[in-house]
């Protein structure tokens, strides 16, 4: 018995660091992209990820909403869901997806009609 609650422990820390960190990743490469490919100005995407490193602090993030600093490995030890957790960051990640398409065709209409 404490063999299997001991792999399965591993198993949802290994769950946990390959799912967030993923998706973290992925969201700061969408929201640094997005920044870029909006102003132009390199300084503004450091911005970005300044603050979104200033919600990273204890107590700024309570409710868990924010997508920085949830992949910390100190969620396993506390009663929130991991599987929530993993939702938030991944739907983080498809309102980045979804905002850089609308981006992507208003720049192209907006060139389109240039054209004409």
């Amino acid at each position: 018995m404490f063999l299997l609650t001991v792999q399965l422990h591993c198993l949802i820390c290994f769950y946990h660091f390959l799912s967030t960190a993923t998706f973290k990743f992925s969201f700061y490469v969408l929201f640094v992209f997005l920044i870029s490919w909006l102003s132009k100005e390199t300084f503004y995407s450091f911005v970005g990820i300044a603050i979104l490193s200033f919600f990273m602090f204890p107590g700024l993030n309570n409710r868990g909403i924010i997508p920085s600093g949830l992949n910390s490995m100190a969620y396993l030890l506390t009663n929130d869901s991991i599987y929530r957790i993993s939702t938030v960051l991944f739907l983080w990640n498809v309102f980045a997806i979804v905002f850089l398409l609308y981006v992507f065709f208003q720049t192209r209409s907006r060139f389109l009609k240039r054209s004409e």
